[in-house]
């Protein structure tokens, strides 16, 4: 039924109201209760109905890209259910109220990674304790620049944190007999995520990360140092001292 003319004035007036506050004409409609394609219909057939439009898509506009529209919905799980609201721009459109696809990354997943990141260094571990592959950790990073940034940060304090916790465990285990690397000391608790690697794994990732982080450069893959123990004691103790300075100079 098409109803009446006051009904028809009604919904026009909801379709604005919502379109103010979206920039998104289909969600527009479903506040109003009616299709897309009804409010097209009226639009063409009204010119005072389309200039309204037009003012209120270009006022919602205005104010979502106004208020830093971020790319992740909200929400306290790690990824989208599917039909959650964020404020985006995509595909070429303008910024809007957009429903998001299941199993995206939201802003509490995000949070999530970054934090195990910063204390891991491990993007895959990191993501698997997130829910979400690791494939699309590195997807979200290429078409974000924040992320990319803050995924940078994450990494740099990773790294930091597994180099001071490898060097306190690797003293606790070759002083006085010897030890292997094969478990974590003292110095790593049980619920600390760095037990999800061995100190053996750590120590490649460390190598791993390191022309990245401290070299600036890409890395090249993993390298297995198979160095004399006097040699290895040589570089850790070297390590240690520039451990130290870094730490005296940072707390100046």
């Amino acid at each position: 039924m098409r109803g009446t003319k006051a009904d028809r004035t009604r919904e026009n007036q909801r379709f604005l109201k919502a379109l103010r506050r979206t920039a998104n004409v289909t969600l527009a409609a479903e506040a109003a209760g009616q299709t897309r394609k009804t409010f097209q219909k009226r639009r063409a057939r009204n010119p005072d109905f389309a200039s309204q439009w037009d003012a209120a898509l270009a006022y919602a506009q205005a104010q979502l890209a106004a208020g830093a529209p971020s790319p992740t919905p909200e929400g306290e799980a790690a990824r989208t259910g599917g039909g959650e609201y964020s404020v985006r721009a995509s595909r070429g459109r303008a910024v809007q109220v957009r429903r998001a696809p299941k199993g995206v990354l939201t802003t509490e997943g995000e949070r999530r990674f970054l934090a195990h990141l910063a204390a891991t260094a491990n993007v895959r571990l990191s993501a698997e304790a997130t829910g979400i592959g690791w494939n699309a950790i590195y997807a979200r990073r290429r078409r974000s620049a924040d992320f990319a940034r803050a995924m940078e940060a994450a990494l740099a304090e990773g790294y930091e944190r597994l180099e001071l916790a490898l060097l306190d465990n690797a003293l606790r285990s070759l002083d006085p007999t010897g030890e292997d690397l094969g478990e974590w000391r003292e110095t790593v608790d049980e619920t600390d995520p760095l037990t999800l690697m061995t100190p053996r794994e750590a120590l490649l990732l460390l190598g791993y990360r390191r022309p990245e982080i401290v070299e600036g450069r890409p890395h090249t893959g993993f390298a297995v140092p198979r160095i004399p123990r006097e040699q290895a004691l040589a570089r850790l103790s070297r390590e240690l001292d520039r451990v130290e300075r870094r730490l005296r100079r940072e707390k100046g």
